[in-house]
């Protein structure tokens, strides 16, 4: 919006399953609100939730994921390989909708998709 201000919503959103999807782990969302208006009434969410200033992942927020992670795999007994892709999505993705490139970038390179 010309003239506006740019909007500051943020969400990050980690995920994390198995190869062939069957086992997944819930969701955990980092938004920047620590208690947002829309989970006034809620008793229970269907993610873990967090929140930081910036509403991106930190290290200490990954840490904790990942000693969840490994606490549940050591009570299965189970030794596990993970791997990690991180994606960053942003409002440029939706300004480009009349060529329909969609700009992706993962890890360290850039890919890009044509539809």
């Amino acid at each position: 919006m010309p003239g506006g201000k740019k909007s500051k919503e943020r969400l990050t959103v980690l995920l994390c399953c198995n190869a062939d999807g069957s086992e997944k782990f819930p969701p955990l969302a980092i938004g920047r609100s620590k208690k947002p208006r829309c989970f006034k009434n809620v008793k229970k969410l269907p993610c873990d939730y967090t929140s930081n200033k910036t509403a991106w992942m930190t290290s200490h927020i990954f840490l904790d994921f990942l000693h969840k992670f490994d606490r549940k795999m050591e009570k299965e007994k189970r030794k596990v390989l993970l791997l990690w892709i991180s994606v960053l999505l942003t409002d440029k993705i939706f300004q480009q909708h009349e060529s329909c490139v969609f700009s992706l970038r993962i890890a360290r390179g850039r890919f890009n998709f044509w539809i």
